[in-house]
Formats: C-alpha cells, structure tokens, sequence
C-alpha cells in the first residue's frame, strides 16, 4: 500500500493562543489599575472628608474657647482680652499664620495653635486654627482652620459674631403693644408682655409666659393679640393667630439687661476721646449736628444749642458752630449732653452717634424730627445708629410746622437706642387736655430698628401724633451692626466657607 504523507503547518494556534493571552493580560493589568486607582481614590475621599471634619471641629473648638473666656465680661474686659493676643490670633495681620505652636501648653502669644483631633481612641488628624480679631468697631471674628489627615489638607474659613441689639426691628424692655394697622418684618422681642394687633412676618417673643396687661388690667400670654381668645405660646395656634403672627411666637425667652449698655457706652466715649470725636457737657443745652453738608457730603457741622423748649424740644436760642469737621467712614462719635439730629449718611458710611453721659444723675436725649435723617443711597451696606442714655424724642412739630393738623412727613433712617427712656412722639407728663391731644402728624417712617427700656410709640388712640407710622427693617444690621453697639450672649457662626488654595 501506498504511504500518503501530510503535511501540517506548525505553530497557528499558537499564535491565536498567545493574541488572546496578551488581550486578556491588557484586560486585566487596566482592570487592575482601575481597581488600585478606585481604592486610592476612596481612601482619598475618605481622609478629604475626615479633614473636612477635623477642620470644622477646629471652628466649633475656638468657638467653645470664646464662650468660655469672653461670655459674661463687660466690654472694656472683651477689648482686654483680645488686645492680650490669646490663642490663635494673627497679631501681626498678615493673614498667614506662620508662627506655629505645636500646643505644648496653652498656646497663648502664639499666632496659630495645632491640636491634634480624635475619636476618643486614636488621633485622627490635627486641625490648626488662625485667627483674626475683630477691629476696633466690631466684634466679628474670622477663624481660619486647616486640618489635616495623613497628609490630606482641607481648609475651612467661618465668621463668628456676637449678636447685636440692632438685629431685632423691635426691642423693648417693657410691656408692648402695637396697634392693628401695623405690619412689622423682622423679629420682634419684649422683656414685657406684648400685645400685637397687627401682622408680623417673623417670631416675636416674650421674657414672661403670662403678664397683667396694664390697659385692661387682665392676665394675658406673654404675647397676645386683641380680638379673640388668649392662647398661650405653647397652645396649638388657630388660623387668625397664624394670619397675626405668621413665623410664630416664642415665650418664655431670656430676657436682654438693658443696663449692660452702660459697658458699651463706656467704651463708645474712651475711644471717641482717642479718636477726636468726644463732644464734652455743655451745661444741659445740647448740641445741634447736621450730617453730609450740602457743598460737602463727607462734611458735617456740629452747633451748640442754648437754649430749647423742654417739653416741644424746639431750639429757642442757637450758640456758635464749633465745628465743621470730616465725617468718619466708620467710627463712633460721643457727645455729653442733648443732641438734635438731621441730615444725610454718605453711601457706605458706618456711624453710631451717642447721646450719654458718665454721671449717674444725667440723661441725655436724641432728638429728631427738625428734619429727615437720610441715607445716600439704599444700594450699599450704609448704617447709622442714633443712641441716648434717655429718651430718642421727636420734635412736636416736626420741620417746623406749628399747625396742629400737619401733612409733614418724617423719615429716619437708623437704630434707635434709648437706654433708660422710650422712642418716639410722646405727651409731657401730667398734660391732660389742650393743644398737645390735638396735634395730629401724617406719617412718620423708620427705616431700621427700634430699642427701648420703656414702653415707645408714635401716637395714641385719641388721634394724636402721627397718623400713619411704619417700622421697616434695615436687614443690613443683620451683617454689619452699628459700631460698638451693645451685643448679646456668645459668639455664632453666620458665615462659612472652604477655602480653596
């Protein structure tokens, strides 16, 4: 038989073998990769996100530091305190704290302060806090805090401010009440009781839980409303106190001492007297200071006053003008006797003006209504503060109209402190009938906030004084107080941010 001979080629499958090897190795080193790199990316997202933690740890750390060192002390002591460089600050303003103290002690003196941060069992990271202290009209704080996981940086920037008394439209330290045609926006708060017949956008509270209303002589919730039954801040609302009161109520809430302001006051008049800006007694006349010349804004001219009807606040006799003096852009400026007001804040000013005197004996007064007190503009932060360790007074005949049945109107734009008296348009004392009960105004506008120790109003339910009256809040003193004004309890954090190198 015939051999028959095949020939085979070699190596073929081989070839297929070895493609599909080398494809499945590529596969698999990416797929390899992939996972490496999905794992570095997770412990890399999960220390980025412990030192986020560990960051904002260090913020709520310095704010615990504050409320522990600064919390209860006047403010003369608050100024001690940060001009004694405590932990963290940036004493030299740089912004970089670059003088680190690794936290062998207290840290004081030191312009950063690093501790390191666990969970009760091992150190998680550390955080290193930068601070920088408030200016000499403010009390915001900016706490600046890295912190750090094996190596994982992340940055935290957060403002931390005291609360001021200009953040409420209304303050009061007496017994309220406000009538039906009113329509307030902004928080409302009575160390009293308060009545409130008309409607407010946010929460209004009282220090009492029930209080003998002194027009009806009957008990009432710490805050109520006329025209139904008497539910207490507890009590589920009915839908006319939901209409009245449309944010809610809160009562019982902690009172604010009005005699704290004194402090504040103190500190008002020490650096006026630095600055050049303290006006002395002049002998219980007062002075007359006109805001934002007419050929000058910047300008404003101070008059003394030597004569004025007590119980109208009309300026019978003029004395020299003192001065004509540049305006600070941001300042304080204290005067230790009565001061008449009017005027215009240039655009972005920043003023709190003081009516106040050291001497327990002596109450000086602010006095409006001569004329409007103005703002530039109303598109930039622009804040003004008028103050008095009395009474805030406006004129009986506002602009000079001695008619009893004026068609004037007034507008102030500012927050109005009176310390120890009340805000507004009122009847002497004693006066039981005459001119005074028929001297009806048009309007009077309040463009900012209203504190007051004694019970304030506009006019009275017989007809007199202003006939239309409107509390408008400036919520710019929610972010930029008045300078120096009296504050609040401890610091809170209203703005806060990463910081992103």
């Amino acid at each position: 038989m015939k051999e028959i001979y095949t020939k085979t080629k070699r190596g073929g499958v081989l070839i297929y073998g070895m493609i599909v090897i080398g494809l499945v190795s590529v596969i698999f080193a990416g797929l390899i990769q992939y996972v490496v790199s999905s794992a570095r990316l997770s412990f890399f997202t999960v220390r980025s996100e412990r030192s986020l933690h560990v960051a904002e740890a260090g913020v709520y750390f310095y704010r615990w530091y504050l409320a522990h060192n600064i919390q209860g002390k006047t403010a003369t002591q608050v100024q001690q305190f940060w001009a004694n460089n405590p932990l963290g600050v940036d004493d030299n303003g740089d912004g970089d704290c670059d003088d680190v103290d690794t936290a062998d002690g207290d840290g004081n003196g030191k312009e950063s302060y690093i501790v390191a941060y666990t969970d009760g069992v091992e150190i998680m990271g550390t955080y290193e806090v930068c601070v920088t202290p408030p200016s000499i009209y403010s009390t915001s704080v900016i706490v600046k805090v890295k912190g750090v996981v094996r190596d994982v940086e992340r940055t935290i920037q957060a403002r931390l401010r005291q609360p001021s008394w200009s953040e409420r439209a209304i303050l009061a330290d007496s017994d309220m009440r406000l009538s039906a045609d009113t329509e307030i926006f902004g928080t409302m708060h009575s160390n009293g009781g308060f009545r409130f017949d008309g409607i407010t956008h946010n929460i209004i509270s009282s220090s009492r839980e029930t209080y003998t209303d002194p027009d009806s002589g009957s008990v009432r919730p710490g805050v109520w409303r006329d025209g139904g039954e008497s539910i207490g801040c507890d009590d589920v609302p009915t839908a006319a106190e939901q209409d009245r009161f449309k944010a809610g109520k809160q009562c019982p809430n902690e009172a604010i001492d009005f005699d704290d302001a004194t402090a504040d006051f103190n500190v008002i008049r020490s650096t006026a007297q630095t600055t050049g800006t303290y006006y002395p007694d002049t002998g219980e006349r007062g002075y007359y200071v006109e805001l934002g010349l007419s050929y000058d804004p910047s300008l404003m001219r101070i008059t003394e006053v030597d004569q004025y009807n007590t119980e109208t606040f009309e300026r019978t006799v003029m004395g020299d003008v003192i001065a004509e003096v540049v305006m600070p852009s941001e300042g304080v400026l204290y005067f230790e006797d009565n001061v008449w007001v009017k005027g215009e804040v240039p655009s972005g000013y920043k003023l709190t003006l003081v009516a106040h005197s050291p001497l327990a004996g002596m109450k000086p007064h602010i006095i409006l209504g001569d004329d409007d007190v103005l703002f530039e503009d109303y598109t930039t932060n622009t804040i003004l503060a008028l103050a008095a360790k009395g009474n805030v007074h406006i004129m009986r005949y506002i602009k000079g109209d001695r008619s009893s049945s004026s068609s004037e109107t007034l507008r102030i734009d500012a927050a109005l402190l009176a310390q120890s008296g009340n805000v507004g348009w009122t009847v002497p004392d004693g006066t039981s009938g005459g001119d005074w009960w028929d001297n009806t105004i048009d309007a009077v506008t309040i463009y900012g906030a209203i504190i007051s120790k004694q019970r304030f109003g506009f006019g009275y339910t017989s007809g007199a004084g202003f006939q239309n009256r409107d509390i408008i809040f400036n919520n710019d003193l929610l972010i930029s107080p008045p300078p120096l004004f009296p504050t609040e309890g401890s610091y809170e954090i209203d703005l806060w941010d990463e910081v992103r190198d």
